[in-house]
């Protein structure tokens, strides 16, 4: 019973913090659509900071029993550069995605009676609704510029936070790493993520997404010539590459000015 709690811990923690992440976005992007509040740059703002600050206090609710890692691509990361069993990945990857999917649960829930009041501008076909619940590309940003939009917004947000988690090299901002990482979440959704929505998170796209299909149908996943793929699959590229580009470059780097310093001394 004892091994079986050991192991289970972990995943129940990163099923909490995804849905804490997911809860309070998909939250605010419920309430912004049903108070059809205008796509502006307030609106923009408050939807990256609603993300954000869910990234953060999920990361403060799971750093401890499991790394706080709510995203499979920063997963992926901690199993290729700092050992994370590949049995624990995707066991964490499994529960993540089920976070994400109660959270649109709740959600739904909670607004879904209010739905009827958003207004619904032709999306080929989309209900404007969906996009509470997963990302699509807006007019005019095709598949693959989606794709290197999300691999690049998930590129800086793994360089940042391998760097900003990494206690040998920035200890003195342990203590408010997340808010740096969900700070840093934002900061992207604010300056790269408008043509996307940027996901950057596997689980919080493909969650929802698989909720949003009982409410609105396959179309969810066939419109925009499957743009689906492109939140799925994107973010692993962008945050692998991320975190290599920390460890071999970086973090060598200041590895090898330490050493210089140390025989200079």
């Amino acid at each position: 019973m004892a091994r079986i709690h050991e192991h289970m811990v972990p995943h129940i923690s990163e099923f909490v913090g995804t849905f804490i992440f997911c809860l309070i976005g998909l939250g605010a992007n419920a309430q912004l659509a049903v108070t059809n509040s205008a796509d502006n740059a307030a609106t923009n703002l408050l939807r990256a900071l609603a993300w954000g600050l869910g990234l953060a206090v999920a990361i403060f609710v799971t750093k401890n029993a499991s790394g706080g890692q709510v995203n499979p691509a920063i997963s992926i990361t901690e199993a290729t550069f700092r050992g994370l069993p590949p049995g624990r990945f995707f066991g964490h990857m499994i529960f993540q995605l089920l976070g994400a999917f109660a959270a649109a649960c709740f959600v739904w829930f909670n607004y879904g009676s209010m739905f009827g009041r958003i207004i619904t501008l032709p999306d080929g076909g989309l209900d404007a609704g969906a996009r509470i619940f997963a990302t699509y590309p807006v007019e005019k940003v095709g598949f693959w510029h989606g794709a290197l939009t999300e691999t690049i917004g998930t590129f800086v947000l793994a360089l940042g936070t391998h760097a900003i988690t990494d206690v040998n090299y920035s200890p003195q901002i342990e203590a408010i790493s997340p808010l740096a990482i969900g700070l840093l979440f934002s900061a992207i959704g604010l300056s790269v993520g408008y043509p996307t929505g940027y996901a950057l998170n596997p689980a919080r796209d493909f969650g929802p997404r698989i909720f949003s299909a009982f409410l609105y149908g396959g179309r969810v996943f066939t419109t925009h010539h499957w743009y689906w793929l492109v939140p799925l699959v994107a973010p692993f590229f962008g945050a692998v590459i991320g975190a290599g580009v920390y460890h071999w470059v970086v973090k060598a780097d200041v590895r090898h000015h330490q050493l210089e310093g140390d025989e200079n001394a």
